[in-house]
């Protein structure tokens, strides 16, 4: 679910040392990643399905998804996937937006999320791309949720990072080495 590609680019061209994998399901949204990364030699990109990562066990040091699980149908698959593809001791993050777990903090959330972000982050052009994130949040599940599959594959050392008051929220696991 790398998108457009913009953490694939980003990753890419901070560590010229990496080799950087995007994949995603649709060929339009590669075509796009594939014109604003072109130049990165370290950057590749395959087309496939999350659910049935096309990789081998072990091959990759870590494997990222961002802002892209709630858009799979089996967010248990997708993590089982990414931990099969993650080399022993490697890790394998998820960053997405979240529905906040503090009380106090929700009703601002909700106003701003579900009623500003669309108009001045999306404009009359993408404030239906917008709208649909707040939809989508709203049913994916919570922090703590997510965080008890990331175990529930392997995953050691889960731990999260929020940022924007848990609207925005960095999940991280470690993969066992193997013994």
């Amino acid at each position: 679910c790398c998108g457009t590609g913009d953490i694939a680019i980003a990753l890419a061209g901070r560590r010229p040392d990496l080799e950087v994998t995007g994949l995603d399901f649709s060929p339009a949204m590669l075509e796009v990643a594939q014109n604003k990364g072109e130049g990165l030699e370290n950057l590749h990109w395959v087309q496939g399905d999350a659910l049935e990562l096309p990789f081998p066990d072990g091959m990759f040091a870590a494997a990222c998804i961002s802002f892209g699980l709630r858009n799979t149908a089996g967010y248990g698959r997708v993590l089982e996937e990414m931990y099969r593809v993650t080399a022993p001791g490697g890790r394998v993050f998820c960053l997405d937006s979240f529905v906040p777990d503090h009380p106090l903090v929700v009703p601002a959330y909700r106003l701003y999320f579900r009623h500003l972000m669309p108009i001045l982050g999306g404009g009359r052009r993408y404030r239906k791309q917008y709208e649909w994130l707040y939809e989508s949040t709203q049913q994916f599940p919570g922090r703590k949720k997510i965080m008890k599959l990331f175990s529930r594959t392997g995953m050691e050392e889960v731990q999260s990072r929020s940022r924007m008051l848990g609207a925005c929220v960095l999940i991280e696991g470690k993969k066992p080495k193997a013994t």
